[in-house]
């Protein structure tokens, strides 16, 4: 399983709860091997244009972990499952599951995982 989520960072490099004025990153680790990904993006999201290269980052990461089908887990938010959506799309969904958890629930991603 490899979760997935968005983190921002303040000028001071710090980690904060809302939209960075720094930095937005996308974060990812993979739970059976603990390996971590961490890529800047230019914004949360835009449901209508995601960043090209973020996902195809992202896929090639993927392909390297040479997992025979990669569970991404990520919380309900449009922005991240819409960036779900378009990883499973170029690899395909016999490669990527995905699984949504409801915001702000027990099982969502709001706690920090890095």
């Amino acid at each position: 399983m490899v979760e997935i989520d968005y983190e921002f960072y303040s000028r001071e490099g710090e980690q904060v709860g809302g939209r960075s004025k720094l930095v937005t990153v996308l974060n990812r680790i993979c739970t059976s091997t603990l390996s971590r990904f961490a890529c800047q993006v230019r914004t949360k999201g835009n449901f209508k244009w995601l960043d090209e290269h973020t996902v195809t980052i992202f896929c090639q990461y993927l392909q390297r972990i040479h997992h025979p089908c990669v569970m991404l887990k990520f919380d309900d938010e449009k922005p991240i499952k819409a960036f779900a959506e378009k990883v499973q799309s170029r690899l395909g969904s016999d490669k990527v599951q995905l699984r949504g958890t409801p915001r702000y629930s027990s099982t969502s991603l709001g706690r920090r995982i890095y």
